[in-house]
């Protein structure tokens, strides 16, 4: 006789831990990538983004963690709807995809130079990284 089992799912609370977990890393990684890149003359205050502002810590810190805890919400859908490993690929495949879109967003920003795009480009995949990684550990 088979056992009529539910599949198992992560809590709520250990998905959103790994996504506040990831979102510190990728802040303080990237914050440390823009005060490496500011020190060499990469981020000037000239180069303004869409919302007229350079970019600067407060910035990066921001967009670091707001990305993470998107994709947190994601993941967390995802891990509600599908079985563990059926939502650790689709994540995998979410967050590929929405890297990629975002890899022209730095190209947008008037006047920043190549060392700005560049640093920013390893600053989006950090926050990438960080959240595949911390969010897609959880085991059975």
């Amino acid at each position: 006789m088979a056992a009529n089992s539910q599949p198992v799912r992560p809590a709520i609370g250990s998905i959103w831990k790994a996504g506040i977990v990831a979102a510190v890393v990728a802040a303080a990684a990237n914050t440390v990538l823009y005060f490496l890149g500011r020190a060499l003359g990469a981020f000037p205050d000239t180069a303004l983004t869409p919302m007229g502002r350079p970019v600067d810590a407060v910035a990066t810190i921001m967009v670091s963690v707001l990305g993470v805890l998107a994709a947190t919400v994601v993941y967390t859908i995802l891990a509600r709807l599908l079985d563990v490993a059926r939502a650790k690929r689709w994540f995998l495949i979410i967050a590929i995809v929405v890297l990629v879109l975002m890899a022209p967003s730095p190209f947008g920003i008037p006047g920043a130079p190549l060392s700005q795009v560049v640093i920013m480009e390893i600053m989006h995949l950090v926050a990438g990284i960080s959240a595949i990684y911390f969010l897609t550990r959880w085991k059975q």
